[in-house]
């Protein structure tokens, strides 16, 4: 996304995972636009780091499939992706073992 962004928009982009975004020096400016994706909306990484941003006066735009999360109701502008209910399947083994 973030080629596409630069090539279409024609503005720079940076990427940050969201568990490392408050521990490193970022260029806060009045003309950022920080863009947060997360599909509960409730991310702890995701929202912490959300929340470190604002707290710089950064406008926030989130990409999120719950519209009444904690992330939507702190951004200036949401995105829905209505992609439907997160559905998880339990596992007791990711991967199979044979004994010799």
């Amino acid at each position: 996304a973030k080629y596409l962004i630069e090539e279409i928009a024609g503005v720079e982009v940076e990427v940050d995972i969201a568990s490392e975004f408050r521990y490193r020096k970022h260029p806060f400016r009045e003309d950022n636009l920080m863009l947060f994706i997360s599909q509960s909306g409730e991310t702890a990484d995701t929202l912490a780091a959300l929340k470190y941003a604002k707290s710089h006066g950064q406008k926030i735009l989130s990409i999120i499939n719950v519209a009444q999360s904690s992330m939507a109701e702190l951004s200036d502008s949401v995105i829905k992706t209505v992609a439907g209910p997160e559905i998880g399947v339990a596992s007791t083994r990711s991967e199979e073992h044979t004994s010799e």
